[in-house]
C-alpha cells in the first residue's frame, strides 16, 4: 500500500511540475490520440489548477466532506453521513511519505 501511494503521489507531482507539462501532454495524447493538442493543453491546465490534482496526492478533507453531503442528500438508501474522518485513515499515506 505504501509503495502504491508513494508511486501515485510521485506521478501527481510529475503532472503538477511546470517543467514536465509538455511531456505530460505528450503522454496524454499518446493514450488519447483523438484528443487535439489544444484540448490536451486545456485538460492539463484544468487538472493542474487548484481545483485539480492535489500536490503529493494529499486527501482534500473539504472535498470528502462535500462528497458526504452529496451522498446524504441524493444517495439511496437515505443516510446522514457527516464525519469525514470516519472514512479516512492517514496511516498508510503518512507511512508512504516517511520512507
Amino acid at each position: 500500500m505504501r509503495a502504491f501511494i508513494k508511486g501515485y503521489a510521485s506521478g501527481i507531482d510529475f503532472l503538477l511540475d511546470p517543467k514536465t507539462k509538455a511531456e505530460a501532454i505528450t503522454i496524454l495524447r499518446k493514450r488519447l490520440p483523438q484528443m487535439s493538442e489544444q484540448l490536451a493543453d486545456q485538460s492539463y491546465s484544468y487538472m493542474a489548477e487548484p481545483k485539480g490534482f492535489t500536490p503529493k496526492a494529499k486527501i482534500d478533507m473539504a472535498g470528502v466532506q462535500k462528497v458526504l453531503e452529496l451522498r446524504s442528500a441524493y444517495g439511496e438508501p437515505k443516510k446522514a453521513l457527516t464525519d469525514p474522518t470516519k472514512y479516512h485513515d492517514s496511516k498508510y499515506y503518512d507511512a508512504a511519505h516517511r520512507d
